[in-house]
């Protein structure tokens, strides 16, 4: 639903698993990250960004080459279950509120029809 993503560029000399290993570090913040050989990086989300109605996803990639690294982290925040149960049974409300003003405008026009008949027959 809504998505984004965020880079950085970086050089070390490390090695790639001491590397590796940092990223997982700076990203425990936003919960518990992995990354793994290929360097997908796989974060499940702490409890402090989910509540009942959002779904919160993130990933990322980290790409390596010459002791340059380009640090990528995905994230997309979609509605749960109960947020999209929530969505759909007020939208029918709304339609059953839009529906409902629709009432009063056929009863104008059945309305205005007595009334013509009516006038009519003071002719």
């Amino acid at each position: 639903m809504f998505t984004g993503d965020e880079s950085i560029r970086f050089t070390s000399n490390a090695p790639v698993s001491v590397v590796y290993d940092q990223i997982e570090d700076a990203l425990s913040s936003l919960g518990d990250a992995e990354v793994d050989n290929r360097g997908d990086i796989d974060i499940i989300p702490r409890r402090s960004f989910n509540n009942g109605l959002t779904e919160i996803k993130i990933g990322g990639t980290v790409r390596q080459r010459g002791g340059k690294y380009i640090l990528t982290v995905d994230y997309s925040c979609g509605l749960s279950t109960t947020g999209l149960v929530i969505l759909i049974v007020g939208a029918l409300f709304l339609l059953a509120g839009v529906l409902v003003l629709l009432a009063p405008m056929l009863a104008k026009d059945n309305v205005a029809k007595a009334v013509r008949r009516a006038l009519r027959n003071l002719d």
